[in-house]
């Protein structure tokens, strides 16, 4: 069984090596050997990378890693394997599914009810908004920022970030949306990959809501068999930015996206400390009832403590204080991951350094955008039920359908493609 094991993990991770940092291998060995005076002719390869072999290269790891470990039988059909790593809808792009949970619907007859057409239209329909209304619609400003940073304004380049922020989101989310509803049309009922992220209130929160599937991976196969949190403090620190070290180069072979993993790592870091000092000085006090009439007496504030869960108006602010904060410093990190070299990096820095406000109309399609955007999420994210307005009466719906449908239609023009094809 041993063997077994680390026949596929050679082979799977070989490949994987292979073609996607084969040619990064080579070319920075070059440049460190000429950097010793000793020049070299090594030519590298020109090797096509095929779409979406990070995806199944985990999918197929993970299902061998828990038949080792006793949780899953070895499929005996190879029809069925097959389908396990080759199912379309998460192919290229994930999400990443788990043998345990996917392998059953495979073996098992499934029933298409009305609830699967329903709720899979619905994903599809807000999948496509995602990606075609809001991701692409972004897009066009975030290509000219990166194309040309030093042309613009450092307002525009911070508008910039932001909308690619929200572009990846828009573009990844609305992928693993149209992914989950094509499956659920199927009978499949696949992972959700995104809840909420910008919702979230620091950064291990957000790697709980972005990329469930890669996280949980990390997390599962690489983060808690090197030790976790179990080891002490310096062995857990060093755990962290191993495992967002390997998941920034997951993602590409590139020293920008071996920086964004680490900037990641050290954020996991410094909160974690931030977390223990805390813990220390924290009160354990609840909210107690007199608080809670006290707040009461505000219309406003009684309206607050429904939507928020009974968080205090006080404790309100302090959560979108919380939430802006991540917010800003995520988008900081997708500056490194959306430039396509260190000399990118470098000039868009510069110009978000010169603070210069002029170029305001930047701002009239970012409140556009996050207009939809928000009118989406937001409803899902406080009630946490992501098909609300399937709850809604059928006049609304058919509304809402037929404004979804028609910004489809007026967006259709701009056609970019998946950004996480690439990977």
């Amino acid at each position: 069984m041993k063997l077994c094991l680390v026949l596929s993990l050679t082979t799977n991770l070989g490949i994987l090596c292979f073609f996607k940092y084969f040619n990064f291998f080579i070319e920075n060995t070059q440049l460190f050997l000429a950097s010793i005076g000793l020049p070299t002719s090594t030519n590298v390869l020109k090797i096509i990378l095929p779409v979406g072999i990070s995806f199944y290269t985990f999918q197929t790891l993970s299902y061998t890693i828990d038949i080792y470990r006793g949780k899953i039988k070895p499929i005996k059909n190879v029809v069925d394997f097959a389908l396990f790593v080759s199912f379309f809808p998460q192919l290229v792009a994930g999400p990443i599914e788990r043998a345990a949970n996917l392998i059953p619907q495979i073996q098992n007859c499934r029933i298409v009810t009305q609830t699967h057409w329903e709720r899979g239209l619905y994903l599809i329909l807000i999948g496509l908004v995602h990606k075609v209304v809001i991701a692409d619609s972004a897009g066009i400003l975030v290509d000219m920022c990166f194309a040309s940073p030093g042309q613009y304004t450092s307002l525009q380049l911070g508008i910039g970030l932001i909308l690619y922020s929200v572009q990846i989101y828009g573009d990844f989310s609305g992928y693993s949306k149209i992914a989950r509803g094509s499956a659920m049309l199927l009978g499949f009922d696949i992972m959700r990959n995104f809840k909420h992220p910008y919702f979230s209130q620091n950064v291990a929160e957000f790697w709980q809501r972005w990329h469930i599937s890669l996280s949980s991976w990390l997390r599962d196969y690489l983060y808690i068999p090197l030790g976790g949190n179990r080891k002490g403090q310096i062995r857990t620190h060093t755990n962290l930015f191993i495992t967002m070290l390997l998941g920034g180069l997951w993602h590409g072979a590139s020293w920008n996206f071996v920086f964004w993993g680490l900037l990641h790592g050290l954020y996991l870091s410094v909160y974690r400390i931030f977390q223990e000092i805390t813990n220390k000085f924290r009160s354990h006090e609840t909210l107690s009832s007199d608080i809670r009439n006290e707040e009461d007496k505000s219309k406003l504030s009684g309206f607050i403590l429904k939507a928020t869960n009974g968080r205090s108006l006080n404790q309100f602010i302090t959560l979108i204080f919380k939430i802006i904060g991540t917010f800003l410093l995520i988008s900081f990190t997708w500056l490194f991951f959306r430039a396509s070299d260190f000399a990118t990096t470098t000039a868009y820095l510069r110009g978000l350094s010169e603070f210069t406000i002029s170029g305001e109309i930047f701002l009239i399609p970012l409140f556009f955008i996050l207009i939809i955007l928000l009118f989406i999420d937001i409803p899902q994210a406080v009630t946490r039920d992501e098909y609300i307005f399937l709850k809604l009466p059928k006049l609304y719906q058919g509304t809402f359908a037929a404004v979804a449908i028609t910004l489809l239609f007026l967006c259709g023009n701009v056609r970019e493609p998946f950004v996480y094809f690439q990977f």
